[in-house]
């Protein structure tokens, strides 16, 4: 990083906001402006240098009169114009927010597949960089909640000890006829098998739907056991949903080579 330009980029947005006095709808739009140092950590993004989120947009206020938006202030446009010369990225502030470690990740997708690179709980957001240095707590995180499910691509749960009970297909979720799969139902059916330890992965996302599996810890099946001794795959007739067909099977599966 240039040390130069982040103290001339920092003294830039210092005189902005020193000629915004006294008007405080210039000075909230400057205050949003945030330099940042430590780089990104959304995959597909690099950068050594200067990062600045903002709303770049002029300052407007509408006038009754006229019935008009009128420009107020063009100091965000300027400050842009000056930054990008420098060298300098700009994203907008409500696209990107940054993690406790200091990079950015992106919050608002660029893409119809783009999936979350990181985790918000509690109103407090971990990057993808921060969950890979402790991705066990990370996947203990979301256990037991249909609500919430691992989009980090580099975080696979089969590696920490789970599970994928779906292995033929992805579960599928969208507008097009039979993509009607609801991880509430399963989650439902999983708790009243006595099984907790569970988890949704996010395998795809498409402009109009979702693909999805579902995981168990091996110690929530080794706890559980099963009572099924069919092998010819009836549980299609006995079972409501997709996922105990592969439980079952996976359970046979397992006691035979025992």
């Amino acid at each position: 990083m240039n040390k130069n330009t982040s103290k001339r980029a920092e003294r830039i947005l210092e005189i902005a906001k020193n000629m915004s006095e006294g008007n405080n709808r210039v000075r909230n739009y400057l205050e949003d402006i945030q330099l940042h140092y430590e780089g990104y950590a959304e995959p597909g993004y690099h950068s050594d240098e200067v990062i600045a989120t903002g709303n770049w947009n002029d300052v407007s206020k509408y006038n009754p009169l006229t019935n008009k938006q009128e420009r107020i202030s063009n100091l965000p446009s300027r400050i842009l114009a000056l930054y990008e010369k420098m060298g300098i990225v700009c994203e907008w502030s409500d696209e990107w927010a940054e993690c406790s470690c200091g990079k950015l990740v992106r919050t608002y997708g660029d893409s119809y597949s783009w999936t979350a690179s990181y985790q918000l709980t509690d109103g407090e957001l971990t990057c993808i960089d921060c969950l890979k240095d402790n991705p066990e707590s990370y996947l203990l995180s979301l256990e037991g909640n249909p609500n919430v499910a691992n989009t980090i691509h580099c975080i696979r749960p089969e590696k920490y000890g789970y599970v994928k009970m779906n292995k033929d297909n992805a579960y599928e979720t969208g507008w097009h006829p039979g993509q009607n799969d609801d991880p509430k139902k399963i989650a439902k059916e999983l708790e009243n098998k006595n099984i907790d330890r569970y988890l949704f992965n996010i395998d795809d996302v498409g402009q109009f739907d979702i693909r999805w599996s579902v995981y168990v810890h091996k110690d929530a099946l080794n706890a559980v056991g099963t009572n099924c001794d069919r092998a010819d795959g009836s549980c299609w007739n006995c079972c409501e949903y997709k996922l105990f067909y592969h439980f079952c099977i996976f359970i046979i599966r397992a006691n035979r080579r025992r």
